[in-house]
């Protein structure tokens, strides 16, 4: 409930999370954006928008069991992963 009481005391009424249209049948058949370790660890294919370099930067930081998530709608790493060509829509 804590999180909750944060988000409302900040005016915050939804979270974001952009990934590639094609992680999109996964995420419906598995009910969830899985983590990095999760997919990992349960074989799961997933395309990433974020490089090798960043994903292993995370699990060095003990970050590979959370899923990134953001208060805005156009995220500029967004744009970076889309010119990078590691997202498509």
């Amino acid at each position: 409930m804590e999180i909750y009481e944060t988000l409302k005391a900040n005016s915050i009424d939804r979270l974001y999370h952009f990934t590639d249209i094609s992680n999109l049948k996964s995420i419906l058949d598995h009910g969830a954006i899985l983590s990095n370790n999760y997919l990992t660890n349960n074989r799961v294919s997933a395309k990433y928008s974020s490089s090798e370099t960043s994903r292993e930067m995370d699990m060095r930081a003990g970050l590979g069991e959370f899923v990134h998530l953001s208060f805005v709608r156009n995220h500029p790493m967004m744009f970076v992963a889309h010119n990078a060509g590691r997202i498509r829509r």
